[in-house]
Order: C-alpha cells, then sequence, then structure tokens
C-alpha cells in the first residue's frame, strides 16, 4: 500500500509504509492513501497506529505487578496474544488486497490539502485544446470557394455568391472547433456550387438554342 505524507507544507510520495518513519513522518503529520477521504493525522490511520504506541514499560519492581500464576495460565495468555497478532495480520492483508483490487487500471492520486502547495509531479500533463485547428481530430473540410468563386465568373452570379458565402463559414467554424458546423458548411457550399453549374448549362443550352432559331 502506497501513502502520502505532508512535509514542509507540500505533498510528498507515493512511500511504502516501511518508508514513513524515515521520510519524517511523525503521530500529527497529514496522511493520505487510497480509501481516505481527506488528509488525516497518522496517528489515526488504523495501520499506521502501532508505528506510534508507547511502549510498554513493566516496572519489575512495582508491587502490582501480576504474573501467571500456573503454566496453564501462561499458556492461555499466549495463545490469546497469538490470535491476536494473527487477526491483526489478517486486517492488514484484507487492507492490502482491497488496496491491490482498487489499483487496477487506475493511478490513486490524493485530494488537495487546504494552503498546501502541490507538487510538481501531481501537476496533470498539458492537454492540447480541442478548438485549436492544429490538434484537430478530423481534418477541415474542403471549402470549394476556387470553384464557387469560378462559378460567379462563368455560370451563375447570384448562387456563385451564396457559395463563396457558405466557402469562407468553412474554415472558420473548424478554426472554432465546430466540426460539425464546419462540415455543414461545406455540404451548402458543394450545393451552391452544383446549382451554379447546372444552371449555367440549361442558360448555355437556352442560349443556343435561342441563337440557332433567331438564326433561321
Amino acid at each position: 500500500m502506497e501513502y502520502w505524507i505532508i512535509i514542509n507544507g507540500a505533498a510528498c510520495g507515493p512511500y511504502q509504509l516501511q518508508e514513513l518513519t524515515a521520510r519524517g513522518c511523525t503521530a500529527s503529520t497529514p496522511v493520505w492513501r487510497e480509501g481516505l477521504q481527506a488528509w488525516s493525522p497518522a496517528a489515526t490511520v488504523p495501520e499506521l497506529q502501532p508505528m506510534f504506541a508507547e511502549p510498554t514499560v513493566i516496572d519489575v519492581h512495582a508491587e502490582e505487578a501480576t504474573f501467571p500464576e500456573t503454566p496453564e495460565e501462561l499458556q492461555r495468555q499466549l495463545v490469546e496474544q497469538s490470535e491476536e497478532a494473527y487477526r491483526r495480520e489478517e486486517r492488514a492483508n484484507d487492507i492490502n488486497e482491497r488496496w491491490r483490487h482498487a489499483q487496477q487500471g487506475s493511478h490513486a492520486t490524493p485530494p488537495p490539502l487546504g494552503g498546501t502547495q502541490q507538487p510538481r509531479y501531481q501537476q496533470a500533463p498539458y492537454q492540447q485544446s480541442y478548438t485549436d485547428p492544429r490538434y484537430q481530430l478530423e481534418p477541415c473540410p474542403p471549402t470549394y470557394l476556387g470553384w464557387n468563386i469560378a462559378a460567379t465568373l462563368l455560370c451563375c452570379i447570384l448562387t456563385g455568391i451564396f457559395g463563396i458565402i457558405a466557402s469562407g463559414q468553412v474554415k472558420s467554424r473548424w478554426e472554432a472547433g465546430d466540426y460539425v458546423g464546419a462540415k455543414k458548411a461545406s455540404e451548402r457550399a458543394a450545393g451552391w456550387l452544383i446549382a451554379g453549374v447546372v444552371i449555367g448549362i440549361i442558360a448555355s443550352a437556352f442560349s443556343v438554342v435561342f441563337t440557332l432559331s433567331g438564326g433561321i
């Protein structure tokens, strides 16, 4: 299991349990691990409490000191101590197992501590904006600007003007991150281009027919 600690106002870690004392962790040091909702003093974390428990001093000269009176009593006390140690080990193993399951597929990070400067290794890496055209997941749709200009000059001025307006909207919307809007503007530009070409062809055909009929 990994732990984070606050040292000199900064979050440090993660550390293993056996590293905490060497890193300057005391009973009042704020500590966080997966499963804790907030930073807590180390002495309040169940598995860390034995690290800060004061050793029991037995006064062999005290009159109230008692010792097992019979071998059976001594054996009973030893069994109880062994069972308690076994239960503590089971609890520690259970905590470690739940920690390993929680860590699968994710990396735990401690919550922010009010007024505490976060360490540099906790800062999230810079992520490019999805609206930046240089990092778009989709390329810019075709604008058909050149074709619409040609259609305006050669085919139909009215449809060509609408086509040029739609063509100009393609790039501007794509640069703003609106790929759906850019695609629709591209489709409109293509539609006006086709309409201009069709009108131009029909107009040319009528012009030819009119010229021939006039010549007759």
